[in-house]
């Protein structure tokens, strides 16, 4: 049975392990000849350094025999070359060469003068060095065949970003769009560790993709930062800042326009999201200087919520500028955290942050419904903001592709978090 047949069965095998990748890859290399073209491409990039000049896809011979799971190697096997795929990059593997061993191949990729040999192994822990060799039972006449000395070690992120790139740069017809995306996400779902989504340029519109993508940055920005990351449910990935005035910045893929789906990353900071830390940060701010951060991008807006407890449950969207948002909390115009809830305490309060313009008539009638009809014994009135700043899709693909996608996220949370002398980084 032919089992890169893309209609044959191969259920004897789980998901998960690492033949039923190979096998994807290889159907997927089968099917697409700009996949094989990839594949071709880093076999010689990474041999490179050596004498060996493998040809590109179209000075092959002939058309592609793909084969997998196979203990003989074909009859007019000429040169071989052994290509090992795994997560990470090994160096100084041994000279390749025929071992007197029983063999069965992951698989065969022959070009008829050109004969490649894969050993996938999703981990680097799992590889086997002699098992990169070829089976001296598996070739017809070992004399007259060439055996490239050198491994070509190939990493499944780059085989996953030059992919994607195929569908970046719509190279590939809409079938092989549809193969392509139902591999990635198969690699999605099934070896995670792999990270197939890690760029975004691989995620296109896709807001599940995009979001695997962010939470990959927070956790790379968080191991600069040496911060932890926190993830909840309904929530987006965040670095989690403990015992400050913001404890928790995330980035988040926002929709821009619903028809061409284009999409941007938002950073988000929620100063002051609890009376404690409204006091700190009313008391360490610079007014000046956390205005001024309009001029530089960010959108800042008043976040004052109603909270019991640790919980909080109402928000307010009266509309108000920020100036005097500001102006009401910090000069202390009116006074925020808990209060304790009495038969007048909920009236008195309604009254005056209606009269300052801080609630409308939806949160009168929450504060009504949700405490001054329940046995709640007080209320904690919190003046937060959020702070948000947008990153354009084609600036995250740019700073993605000349390394700076992270050490830039990390300025601009700096420059967020600096009007109250804060920064994500603790150095």
């Amino acid at each position: 049975m032919d089992r890169l047949n893309f209609f044959n069965p191969f259920s004897h095998k789980q998901v998960g392990e690492e033949d039923p990748l190979t096998r994807a890859f290889l159907t997927l290399l089968r099917y697409k000849p700009l996949a094989q073209a990839i594949f071709l491409d880093l076999v010689r990039e990474a041999l490179s350094g050596s004498d060996c000049d493998v040809p590109s896809l179209t000075q092959m011979s002939k058309e592609v025999v793909a084969s997998t799971q196979v203990t003989n190697l074909p009859a007019t096997l000429q040169r071989l070359v052994s290509v090992l795929i795994t997560d990470q990059t090994l160096t100084n593997l041994p000279t390749i060469e025929i071992h007197d061993r029983e063999a069965r191949y992951d698989g065969v990729l022959d070009y008829g003068d050109w004969t490649f040999i894969i050993e996938n192994k999703p981990s680097i822990k799992d590889v086997w060095t002699a098992q990169l060799n070829p089976a001296r039972s598996s070739i017809p006449d070992p004399v007259n065949i060439e055996i490239i000395p050198q491994c070509a070690c190939l990493t499944w992120g780059e085989i996953l970003q030059r992919l994607g790139n195929l569908d970046q740069n719509q190279l590939l017809s809409s079938p092989g769009r549809i193969m392509l995306g139902d591999f990635l996400d198969m690699v999605d779902e099934e070896y995670s560790s792999l990270a197939p989504f890690r760029t975004f340029a691989l995620c296109k519109n896709d807001r599940d993709r995009l979001l695997k993508r962010c939470r990959l940055v927070i956790t790379n920005i968080a191991k600069q930062v040496h911060l932890a990351v926190g993830d909840r449910r309904s929530r987006f990935p965040y670095l989690h800042y403990p015992g400050g005035i913001v404890e928790e910045i995330d980035l988040a893929p926002e929709t821009i326009t619903q028809d061409t789906r284009d999409w941007a990353l938002k950073i988000n900071i929620w100063p002051g999201d609890t009376a404690k830390q409204a006091r700190a940060f009313y008391d360490k701010v610079d007014p000046g200087a956390l205005l001024s951060l309009r001029d530089a991008g960010w959108d800042i807006k008043p976040n004052l919520h109603f909270a019991y407890m640790s919980t909080h449950l109402i928000w307010s969207f009266a509309e108000i500028s920020i100036e005097r948002y500001f102006d009401i909390w910090k000069n202390k115009i009116h006074n925020y955290g808990q209060l304790k809830l009495e038969h007048d305490t909920i009236p008195t309060l309604v009254q005056s942050l209606s009269k300052l313009g801080l609630i409308g008539l939806a949160e009168i009638n929450e504060l009504e419904t949700r405490f001054a009809q329940t046995a709640r014994n007080h209320i904690n009135v919190i003046p937060g903001l959020h702070m948000a700043y947008l990153i354009t899709r084609q600036s995250a693909l740019n700073w993605e592709n000349n390394g700076t996608l992270e050490s830039n996220i990390i300025v601009i949370m700096n420059q967020g978090m600096g009007p109250w002398g804060a920064k994500p980084h603790p150095n």
